[in-house]
């Protein structure tokens, strides 16, 4: 996923006016919890590291070392080069649990599964097969 594809979403899928500094707002506080979550991995993984647990140091070409501490730096940096980031996963890690922190607006997931449901029926019939005696 890409920063223009998570804009993109924002705008779609929750009406956010990005040239509003509130709406940037919402962007970094979602940005923050990713970075979070990607620090949190960089840290377990290089704990984890064999060149570290037997060298007693770290390789200064690893992966895993924290360019940042800062979350917000560490969300947009992933974000910002290819990586295996999906759009619809992201949002129901990251974004959608915000939003219904945010707002007290629960029970978006389950409207997401009902309307996917209902498009589901609608383009695929019911699921039942009658082709068969």
């Amino acid at each position: 996923m890409t920063l223009e594809e998570l804009d993109n979403g924002l705008t779609k899928w929750f009406g956010l006016d990005l040239s509003k500094e509130e709406c940037r707002g919402v962007r970094d506080r979602i940005l923050t919890l990713f970075g979070n979550h990607v620090l949190g991995f960089k840290r377990t993984a290089c704990s984890r590291c064999w060149t570290r647990q037997n060298k007693g140091e770290c390789d200064p070409g690893c992966p895993y070392l924290p360019g940042t501490e800062n979350p917000l730096e560490a969300g947009l940096g992933y974000l910002s080069r290819p990586n295996d980031v999906g759009v619809f996963p992201f949002f129901c890690m990251f974004v959608i649990p915000l939003y219904e922190r945010e707002t007290g607006d629960s029970g978006v997931m389950e409207m997401l599964e009902r309307e996917f449901r209902r498009r589901w029926r609608r383009e695929h019939g019911d699921g039942e097969r009658r082709d068969y005696a």
